[in-house]
This record gives structure tokens, C-alpha cells and sequence, in this order.
């Protein structure tokens, strides 16, 4: 869980997990940042409970659902996928074979993934929350901040090509990356 508001320290990465996106520009693999003039603020990652229950707006929660039929957010793939806590495991699991809630909102449906999250930027401040944010207002009654609604009615979703790029002569922090670095154990 983190802490709803949290601000975070510039420069920090834009990622929930306090290491650097991986991106790809023009071939070359980096790392993405966001640009020195914004604050960072986490919103939506519950953990196993709901602390604050209410109504959402209808724009806002148009606006989710927009957001992620159209991938607009950031992958955070080499961590997995996140389940919700709040949920049971049965809730979980969908017919199908798909892992990840079902959300349905006006004769909409959505197959969330869980394995990214939203960057969304309003003013000064870019707002980071969980893709399976839509879950958690519409099947747990999570009301996010106030100003994190304006944010999503009014702001922009950032994706990666938003991202300030950084050169890395590192490979991706990827889970298949993880198992090339293993190197095999010399003679001596």
C-alpha cells in the first residue's frame, strides 16, 4: 500500500516500485524519467483495504475506461501482474482462463490485466495510479482525492514517448533479462 498523496522525491522514477521505467526509443533501450518541473504523488494502491468510500463522477470513470482501452499508461511488466488484495482469489479468476478482474460500467465491459499504471498529468503535478484503478471505484467503492478526479477529467494521460530518455548501458529489468545476467560459474 502506498499512502494516497504520498509526494515523492524529485527524480524519482515513475514507477510505484522506486526503480526506473524501461523504454525503448529508436531502438535503443533506457530508462524513463519524468521532466524535473512536476511532482510526483501516488494515488489508488490499496493494499487490502479500502479507507475511503464514496461516489465517483460518471467523466471520470469514462475517462479510466478510455485511458485503458487505449493503453494509455505504463507498463510495469517486469514486476508481473498485481491481483487485487481486496478481492478473494475466486474473484480473481475469470471464466476463460483470464487472470484480472472484469469491470462493468454502462453496458461497457473491461478485462483489467493489472500490469501497469497510469501517469496523469494536471498542472505541476502527475498523479500515478494502478490500472486497475476502474476495479477498485466500481466494484470496492474507492473514492480517490478530489483533485485526482479533476486530474483524470482534465489532465493528460502520459504513456512512455512522454518520458524523459535516459541512455542505458544496461539491459531492461526484465524477468528474461534477469536470467541472461546469470553467468556461469568459472574454474577457478
Amino acid at each position: 500500500m502506498i499512502p494516497d498523496h504520498k509526494r515523492f522525491l524529485p527524480g524519482s522514477p515513475p514507477s510505484p516500485y522506486g526503480i526506473p521505467l524501461d523504454i525503448k526509443r529508436d531502438g535503443a533501450w533506457g530508462r524513463g524519467f519524468l521532466t524535473d518541473d512536476v511532482t510526483l504523488r501516488a494515488v489508488g494502491w490499496l493494499g487490502d483495504r479500502v479507507d475511503c468510500i464514496g461516489d465517483v463522477s460518471d467523466s471520470c470513470i469514462d475517462r479510466l475506461f478510455v485511458a485503458y482501452e487505449r493503453s494509455l499508461k505504463v507498463s510495469g511488466e517486469y514486476r508481473g501482474f498485481h491481483a487485487c488484495e481486496v478481492c478473494s482469489g475466486e474473484l480473481q479468476h475469470n471464466p476463460g482462463g483470464h487472470v484480472g478482474p472484469i469491470v462493468v460500467w454502462k453496458e461497457r465491459e473491461l478485462s483489467l490485466i493489472g500490469d501497469g499504471h497510469y501517469l496523469i498529468r494536471f498542472e505541476r503535478t502527475v498523479y500515478m495510479a494502478p490500472d486497475l484503478l476502474s476495479h477498485y471505484i466500481l466494484d470496492h467503492q474507492y473514492r480517490p482525492p478530489d483533485e485526482f478526479e479533476k486530474a483524470v477529467i482534465e489532465g493528460r494521460f502520459l504513456t512512455a514517448d512522454d518520458l524523459v530518455f535516459r541512455p542505458s548501458m544496461l539491459p531492461p529489468l526484465s524477468y528474461s533479462t534477469c536470467t541472461r545476467l546469470i553467468l556461469p560459474k568459472g574454474d577457478g
